[in-house]
């Protein structure tokens, strides 16, 4: 692929004026430096801001098309290392509209590279700088919290994520995966991280011996899945300690975009699960009176 990782450090910023962006981690980071006027499309991971929702979409980021882009007549193209297909990009570069490609790794000094990254490109590092403060200050905050909460000494939970449940098969989370670096943040032990890579099935077997705690899944996933009820009978889930006691932990869609609101959304996705082991102890005590 022709198109380099763009370090931030040392380039030349442009004015643009209509920009698509790829990725909704570049989605917000461009509308929380105060360019989101600049936007004239995006991709389908892009939910937040709300404004976005009105904007054309051009499809999902591992799919992208040449028309589909082209159509919205942009002068600059910014998306993450995790957009796809490759030649796609490069015909877009081909055809004279400045493309540029941000790394995108998930961690709080990854999101701030990304800004940082993205700031540059937009001619705006100053406020780059100010939006990585108050991204790093809600990150801090919100580990703190939950370490003084969990400062107990207990034994931490296991929970695996859960990507899609698929003709009965389920696909998790591990190693180099997203969903596995929120789960280490908020205190949850994912037992498949050093058995799988990103995302892989999970057999009845292995779910057996791993006996997870909790599932986690997106909104979506247990929409497209079926539901709820549908996820915690799949028969791979049967025999755990998260089918036992019913813990499925539905977390908003955007919580593995790993963008400005990290903070935030480890301090959601954690209060969702504290609150579901509060709810499944109390009924388990109700049902042993």
């Amino acid at each position: 692929m022709g198109l380099v990782l763009l370090m931030g450090l040392g380039h030349k910023a442009q004015a643009a004026e209509r920009i698509v962006t790829i990725d909704g981690s570049v989605t917000e980071i461009v509308f929380a430096l105060g360019l989101g006027d600049k936007v004239v499309g995006r991709d389908i991971t892009s939910r937040y801001p709300e404004a976005v929702n009105d904007l054309p979409d051009v499809g999902y980021m591992r799919q992208l098309t040449v028309e589909g882009v082209l159509s919205l007549s942009p002068d600059l193209i910014i998306a993450t290392s995790d957009a796809k297909p490759s030649k796609t990009l490069d015909r877009l570069q081909a055809s004279g509209i400045r493309v540029e490609i941000i790394d995108n790794t998930p961690s709080l000094d990854g999101i701030m590279h990304k800004v940082e990254q993205i700031a540059a490109v937009l001619g705006v590092p100053e406020r780059g700088r100010d939006l990585n403060q108050v991204i790093a200050q809600e990150f801090d905050q919100a580990i703190a919290i939950i370490a003084e909460q969990q400062a107990s000494g207990a034994s931490q939970p296991q929970g695996i994520f859960v990507l899609t449940v698929r003709n009965g098969n389920l696909s998790v989370a591990g190693k180099g995966s997203r969903a596995n670096e929120l789960l280490k943040m908020i205190g949850v032990t994912n037992p498949v991280e050093q058995q799988i890579y990103n995302y892989q099935p999970l057999s009845a077997e292995a779910a057996i011996n791993i006996n997870p705690d909790f599932i986690f899944m997106l909104e979506q996933g247990v929409s497209m899945s079926g539901g709820k009820q549908a996820v915690l009978n799949n028969p791979v889930l049967k025999h755990t300690q998260a089918f036992d006691q019913q813990r499925l932990i539905i977390m908003p869609n955007d919580a593995l975009s790993f963008g400005p609101r990290l903070g935030q959304m480890i301090s959601h996705v954690y209060q969702q699960w504290q609150q579901e082991s509060s709810a499944t102890r109390l009924m388990a005590k109700n049902g042993n009176q």
